[in-house]
């Protein structure tokens, strides 16, 4: 999706969050994660955007980045 976006700044940025990410993802999933639930939302957010429908992609990209807040919040709080 990054290289699709066709901009250099935010595909370097992203590649450099992701091995974060994904560390913090690891650290913290079995204890406050919803793994079906993530998986959801980024497939929402893929087929929104596969099919073209920007509005859909947006939308999808808002719930997942809630989720995403909502999980590193719990890791705080649990």
């Amino acid at each position: 999706m990054w290289k699709a976006a066709r901009n250099e700044f935010i595909t370097k940025t992203m590649a450099l969050m992701r091995g974060l990410s994904r560390r913090f993802w690891f650290e913290h999933y079995r204890r406050v994660g919803d793994l079906p639930l993530a998986a959801t939302l980024h497939s929402k957010m893929a087929e929104a955007i596969a099919r073209g429908h920007s509005k859909d992609a947006a939308a999808a990209s808002d719930r997942l980045v809630d989720y995403i807040e909502s999980f590193a919040r719990e890791t705080i709080t649990n």
